[in-house]
């Protein structure tokens, strides 16, 4: 996590939320060291180094690591205008670079759903993913 630069609070929170996706009725518990817990300790354990080698394989720069958990909606919005303008190289609208980064991102993070992306966890890695979409355009 330190080699990628990705803040350790957005990594914990993207470990969290993958956890308690496939553990929903876990959802706001939070794990002991009593002997019940140690299978579900050991699926939470696994979690971090499975995303780590997801997000390597998305194969971003160093500049959109050191920036995943900053993009915010004022990024799409500026891109959606730069678009508009013909100055997003390939990319004439937004939606072309929607799609072409949900065909990256969803291989990388199936079961994430268009359009309902977590701010602070998926769709900060998905806007990465954007962000080297328009640096490589």
């Amino acid at each position: 996590m330190q080699q990628l630069e990705i803040p350790s609070v957005l990594f914990t929170r993207t470990v969290n939320e993958t956890f308690y996706t496939h553990e929903p009725d876990l959802q706001g518990r939070k794990l002991s060291d009593k002997p019940e817990d140690i299978v579900l300790r050991e699926q939470w354990n696994g979690i971090p180094n499975e995303l780590l080698k997801k997000i390597e394989q998305a194969n971003l720069s160093e500049t959109a690591r050191r920036k995943i958990g900053s993009y915010s909606q004022q990024d799409s919005q500026r891109w959606d205008q730069l678009a508009k303008a013909r100055r997003l190289g390939k990319y004439t609208s937004f939606q072309d670079l929607r799609s072409d980064t949900y065909q990256k991102f969803e291989p990388l993070f199936p079961g994430q759903e268009r359009g309902k992306l977590n701010q602070q966890t998926f769709l900060a890695i998905w806007y990465a993913i954007a962000s080297d979409q328009v640096a490589n355009r």
